[in-house]
């Protein structure tokens, strides 16, 4: 068996780019189990637990009898590179593991989650800004979601909605605006205007072209409807024009 802060070892020491100490490597998982062996991590020394006796050894000390012999079939490779790139492709071999694994130290750590998170963004600030760039550019719909839940908080509107929800509304009018029926990109429109009072809730949002939406303003959806509706009633033609 083998456990650690998260559950799979690999997936917090190994190949965590984040992480710049040295660990056990996910070839425990296999050889604990064979052994009877149960290794927990904690911080950065490592506690073997066997017959119901503790050893406790810093992870790059010099160990001795027993202790060596556990350490050694276990690790793979002393060179901490050697080991992230053998923890990368044991993570690429066990996905679902290794996500479980992180899912559940996430969850159980949520504090020095948020540190190591924030630790990582300041030295490495262009990667992830670079890599947030591409991604948003190759999903435009998830980055008009976050730039509408962004705005939203700002205005201490209640509410927010995912970009699966957006996507299956903006299906369900056809892909076009719900006021003119126009194609092409579509803004997230709220039916009760945020400075209104609406919600930022999905059931508050409705698709509307980049005219509509800019027209509509601060009006609600029913009031925009009758200002459509009074402009048509305007330009049918006359009675005695035929």
């Amino acid at each position: 068996m083998l456990s650690s802060r998260g559950g799979v070892a690999v997936t917090r020491w190994a190949h965590n780019p984040k992480f710049e100490g040295a660990s056990p490597s996910p070839a425990t998982a296999e050889t604990a189990s064979a052994t009877g062996l149960s290794l927990c991590l904690v911080g950065a020394s490592a506690v073997f637990v066997c017959g119901g006796n503790r050893h406790r050894s810093c992870v790059n000390p010099l160990l001795t009898g027993q202790e060596h012999l556990f350490y050694s079939a276990m690790v793979p490779y002393r060179d901490i590179e050697r080991r992230r790139a053998y923890g990368r492709d044991w993570v690429k071999r066990n996905p679902e593991k290794a996500r479980e694994g992180m899912r559940r130290w996430r969850k159980n750590h949520p504090e020095e989650h948020l540190a190591e998170s924030h630790l990582y963004y300041e030295r490495n600030k262009d990667r992830v800004r670079a890599r947030i760039a591409a991604y948003k550019a190759s999903y435009p719909e998830v980055r008009r979601t976050c730039a509408q839940n962004r705005r939203a908080r700002s205005l201490a509107a209640a509410g927010s909605f995912t970009t699966r929800a957006w996507i299956a509304l903006v299906a369900s009018y056809g892909n076009r605006c719900a006021y003119c029926g126009a194609a092409g990109p579509l803004h997230a429109d709220h039916r009760i205007p945020l400075a209104r009072g609406g919600t930022n809730t999905i059931s508050n949002i409705i698709p509307a072209c980049p005219r509509c939406n800019n027209r509509k303003h601060v009006l609600t959806e029913e009031e925009f409807r009758a200002r459509l509706a009074a402009e048509a009633v305007k330009l049918l033609p006359s009675p005695e024009a035929g």
